[in-house]
């Protein structure tokens, strides 16, 4: 494919997008390399602007938000995994729905992954 082609994406709606292949290229690509890690303290937030993110908290932690991002395209997947124990997390977004964003207590070294759905501005978790 050249970059002048386009290729048809399923929205979720009932009419099909095209979306030039340089654009889906991109998108497939910085998917495929986004990976960061983030010191944490106590009671903190952060939004992930990657797609997966490894959070490293300095020690047990309590009372933590982490923010899934407020544009994404459809299907577009972001995660986090656990360094330590973080009672009390929770997953959410500014401009859309998150699915089993209440985790509560988790487990040092579990990993959590959402994937989002155009049509119903949800992230689920998967």
């Amino acid at each position: 494919l050249s970059a002048t082609d386009t290729i048809l994406v399923d929205n979720g709606g009932a009419v099909m997008t095209q979306v030039p292949y340089s654009v889906l290229a991109l998108q497939v690509q910085s998917q495929a390399q986004s990976f960061t890690t983030s010191a944490m303290s106590n009671s903190t937030s952060i939004t992930l602007s990657v797609a997966f993110t490894a959070l490293t908290y300095t020690q047990t932690s309590t009372g933590n938000t982490v923010h899934l991002k407020a544009a994404p395209f459809n299907g577009e997947r972001q995660g986090f995994s656990m360094t330590n124990i973080v009672t009390n997390l929770t997953v959410s977004s500014a401009a859309n729905t998150v699915s089993g964003g209440a985790i509560g207590t988790t487990v040092a070294g579990a990993s959590y992954f959402w994937t989002f759905d155009t049509a119903s501005t949800t992230w689920y978790r998967s």
